[in-house]
């Protein structure tokens, strides 16, 4: 079953573009590695630089070696990116060459294909130039290789391949991981091992000195463009992005420095805040407690004056509540209906009033006093009561309470 598309990461692509473009006369080849999810969409995430054993303009061989030492680097891979990756693919370039995969291609996909169905290809087409525009292009491909039969060899059922285009979404990375930066400084060693093999194998068989001297120079050459056109502007651009990572480090550092200022300055204003808060809670509490008992003092201000008289025979005896007799303003009181020791209070006082007084008076301690004490303040007491009375009864009345007032002073002395 073919994929539905490749998911290939920037930094892989970066890494196979530049050994696409390291040599414009010989095909190059790697592996790709990576997972393949359930929905049958790859992930590449990785990229494995291959020895080649036999490179030529139009095709590249490896040895069965480099795909063992491939295996067992996907296998370390998946050890570093702790992620169940393996070889999931294979790339290789067309140098001015078109894109599209040749027979050869799709038989060599074809052969993969049947060791893992999810197996893919890639090809890119470099130092291709356009001859409607002045300078060249690249191009990338992606494909798999499909079994089909001809209508007209159906009765002897022979297959024939044909490419499966294969959809690539390029998925954009923050930075070059550490494996693809490992095996794009591997790029140059592996190039110089391939021209070190060359010319060993020419040494080999017994040639005359100008042969020899041919091949030394056309090695010395080799490796001198080697370090001229990889190794130079590899150089080049690690310095670069060596650069570009500090300028953008000391900006994610004042970044840093910013944010931290502006959240302490925050959880300043959110302590002040909630302080204040505090505050106008503790001093709404306060005026309402002031408030209460501002209340408290006004209606005991309020409340009537309240004369009592004691007896002399039984200062400390409680008085019955029956004794405790209201005279109504609108009824006249006669003299032997007002009791000696009786409290007088006013006509308009509220019962609700009355009961908090007489709860007041439950509550005052009083103290013992000496009888003069108690006598005067009785007479004072009758003084008022008298003077009380004559504003509540009519004036026949009030000549009947003030001549018993002197009789029972006398009494009580």
């Amino acid at each position: 079953m073919a994929l539905k598309h490749v998911n290939l990461s920037t930094d892989v692509y970066f890494v196979c573009l530049n050994h696409a473009m390291s040599t414009d006369g010989e095909e190059i080849v790697g592996l790709l590695v990576g997972e393949v999810d359930e929905n049958r969409v790859a992930h590449v995430s990785a990229v494995v630089i291959l020895r080649r054993s036999d490179k030529r303009k139009d095709r590249v061989e490896i040895s069965p070696e480099q795909l063992s030492n491939a295996s067992t680097e996907a296998e370390r891979l998946a050890c570093i990116l702790k992620r169940p990756i393996r070889v999931i693919g294979w790339y290789h370039s067309h140098p001015k060459l078109t894109v599209w995969p040749s027979p050869i291609d799709v038989n060599t996909q074809d052969s993969y294909q049947m060791m893992d169905e999810g197996f893919i290809g890639v090809i890119f087409s470099v130092f291709n130039e356009d001859p409607n525009k002045k300078g060249g292009r690249i191009q990338m491909t992606c494909f798999q290789s499909q079994t089909l039969i001809d209508d007209c060899n159906i009765e002897y059922n022979l297959p024939r391949k044909k490419r499966l285009d294969i959809p690539v979404h390029l998925v954009p990375a923050s930075c070059i991981s550490n494996v693809c930066m490992n095996a794009l400084i591997q790029l140059p060693r592996f190039l110089c091992q391939e021209e070190q093999l060359a010319y060993q194998m020419t040494n080999q068989v017994p040639l005359d000195y100008l042969t020899r001297l041919h091949n030394s120079s056309v090695y010395i050459k080799s490796m001198g463009q080697i370090a001229e056109v990889i190794c130079g502007p590899l150089l080049k651009m690690l310095e670069e992005r060596i650069i570009n990572n500090e300028i953008k480090r000391k900006k994610l550092q004042d970044r840093k420095k910013e944010l931290i200022a502006r959240i302490e300055q925050t959880r300043k204003e959110l302590e002040k805040a909630k302080i204040d808060e505090t505050d106008k809670n503790l001093q709404a509490s306060e005026d309402k407690s002031v408030e209460g008992t501002s209340k408290c003092v006004s209606e005991k201000k309020d409340l009537p004056q309240i004369s009592r008289v004691e007896s002399e025979s039984s200062p400390a005896i409680k008085k019955d509540p029956s004794e405790h007799v209201k005279t109504p303003c609108s009824e006249t009181a006669d003299q032997s209906s007002i009791p000696e020791n009786a409290v007088i209070k006013s006509c308009d006082i509220d019962p609700a009033l009355e009961c908090e007084v007489a709860s007041n008076k439950s509550e005052v301690n009083v103290s013992p006093k000496s009888d003069q004490d108690v006598d005067s303040k009785e007479i004072s007491n009758e003084k008022e009561s008298g003077s009380s009375l004559a504003s509540e009864y009519p004036v026949s009345q009030q000549n009947d309470i003030n001549k018993n007032i002197p009789e029972k002073n006398k009494k009580l002395n």
